[in-house]
């Protein structure tokens, strides 16, 4: 067995630590004395208890000596490339922004222009892809949109008017909307 490069140690208190596994989402607190062990694995095996060493195999903070975790990854995420249970939208109903961050990347002359909203012509066109991807992909079983763009919220009657249509498309298709 051998530690997981996806582990990340955050400090927590004066006697614990807590590690998250990026690569399965897990999460645990560890006393010093556990984390100690964790992270000389190797030379502890023998004399670390068999619960102690189960949980951490289970969340994936120690994995056997072969396993090539980058390997597991490639091959997860050109597999989700082709997975087409669910169709994921990334919508931006305007670009603009009131916020005016200082690390943004956007120019600033362009906050000064009028407000530009996704036209409807243009929010037609989504909702026929998306039903065109359903019919294309008959395994697609929900559907989720993550809002994007510079203050989505300036748009809020698109977000509205387009989050009420996607619903209905995901009832007429049988489909779950996915919350994000």
């Amino acid at each position: 067995m051998k530690l997981s490069k996806c582990n990340i140690y955050i400090n927590y208190e004066d006697d614990a630590q807590l590690v998250f596994n990026g690569k399965t989402g897990a999460f645990v607190k560890l006393s010093q004395s556990e984390t100690s062990l964790l992270k000389n694995i190797q030379e502890n095996l023998k004399c670390v208890d068999g619960e102690f060493i189960k949980n951490l195999k289970r969340g994936g903070f120690i994995v056997p000596d072969d396993l090539e975790e980058l390997d597991v990854i490639k091959v997860r995420f050109e597999n989700s490339k082709w997975n087409y249970n669910s169709l994921g939208l990334t919508i931006a109903p305007t670009l603009n922004c009131n916020l005016r961050c200082p690390y943004c990347y956007e120019p600033r002359d362009k906050f000064e222009e009028s407000i530009k909203i996704m036209p409807e012509k243009v929010q037609e066109s989504l909702i026929m892809f998306t039903i065109d991807q359903i019919k294309k992909h008959e395994k697609i079983k929900a559907i989720g949109v993550t809002w994007y763009g510079g203050e989505p919220l300036l748009a809020s009657d698109v977000i509205l008017s387009l989050s009420k249509r996607l619903m209905g498309v995901a009832d007429e298709y049988d489909l779950n909307t996915l919350r994000q």
